[in-house]
């Protein structure tokens, strides 16, 4: 089975910063089992206008963020996982989705990664925090994999992600059939 990795520019103003220092133009990155990307899971703005509302997110690329400007830009990878991974990541998923309000958005540690300083606090995570601790929870990363300090550029090297789109998210070929 197909998941899909969306890793994206979306221009505001945390993701500038964070690309300045990183180095690397996209910063947000999301986890998906349809192609069409209208159904991803994350931690990013609960609220997508208000920055500092942070936590689990179920994300559209037809919505929020992603809506802002017609320039925003976006790379989705996918990698091959089994039907029994597969289970076992949405079922990790759900476990995010049933309790939203125990997790919250690790604000503090976003800062660190690029100087590879742990900052690890309980229920806290970043977008790509999130995505790294999904896949050693199934053991497809190894354990010693230090999610607090992977940023969305590390995921597609840990992951040995294929690319399947870059470009503007409002040209992103594969649009679900029924817009909300």
């Amino acid at each position: 089975m197909k998941v899909y990795i969306l890793i994206s520019k979306t221009g505001t103003w945390l993701s500038r910063i964070l690309g300045f220092l990183s180095g690397f133009k996209y910063m947000h990155s999301s986890i998906s089992f349809d192609p069409t990307l209208s159904e991803m899971y994350s931690f990013g703005r609960v609220k997508p206008h208000n920055p500092l509302i942070g936590g689990f997110v179920k994300e559209s690329l037809y919505e929020g963020v992603y809506t802002f400007s017609s320039k925003n830009e976006c790379l989705v990878y996918s990698t091959t996982i089994s039907e029994e991974q597969a289970e076992q990541l949405k079922s990790e998923i759900k476990r995010f989705e049933m309790s939203p309000r125990e997790f919250h958005y690790n604000f503090l540690g976003l800062f660190f990664i690029p100087f590879r300083i742990k900052v690890e606090r309980k229920h806290h995570y970043f977008c790509s925090q999130f995505i790294t601790e999904l896949f050693i929870r199934i053991a497809i990363l190894d354990q010693n994999v230090k999610s607090y300090s992977t940023s969305p550029k590390d995921l597609i090297h840990l992951l040995n992600l294929d690319l399947e789109y870059e470009g503007l998210i409002k040209d992103y070929p594969l649009k679900p059939l029924k817009m909300k």
